[in-house]
């Protein structure tokens, strides 16, 4: 059975962390006050969180048991993964905010890269588990 070449998928969710990243960016780097962005990023975050379960509920819904068991699976490794590359991603960051934990404005601006990143990658999520639900991540 030949195998499916992965270079479209790839480039699907590359294309879709860069879309999102600017339509959830722009929203929240409007703001000049980082304490105002990081407050931004968070919402944006959450929204998109919520957003996510709304998804993989109709997706699971429309499963049979085993494939229910495998999407859970699926999702809490994607969580995983999402979760360590935005650590990955922050690393500096929280460095900085541990080298200097009296300063705000360094934790306000891990804060808001962490939840950026968060939300860049739930975004993606939900366009993934929206392809499956239109049938075209076959």
């Amino acid at each position: 059975m030949p195998r499916k070449p992965i270079y479209p998928i790839a480039f699907a969710l590359l294309l879709a962390l860069n879309c999102s990243t600017v339509q959830a960016g722009i929203e929240c780097e409007e703001h000049y006050d980082i304490q105002k962005m990081k407050s931004c990023a968070v919402n944006a975050y959450d929204s998109a969180k919520k957003e996510l379960d709304q998804t993989y509920g109709y997706v699971k819904d429309s499963l049979n048991w085993k494939q229910k068991r495998t999407l859970k699976t699926t999702q809490d490794l994607w969580q995983e993964y999402r979760d360590a590359y935005c650590d990955f991603a922050t690393a500096d960051m929280k460095a900085q905010t541990l080298r200097y934990p009296r300063n705000n404005q360094t934790r306000a601006a891990y804060e808001y890269d962490r939840h950026d990143c968060l939300e860049r990658l739930t975004l993606s999520r939900i366009a993934i588990l929206n392809r499956y639900l239109d049938n075209l991540d076959i």
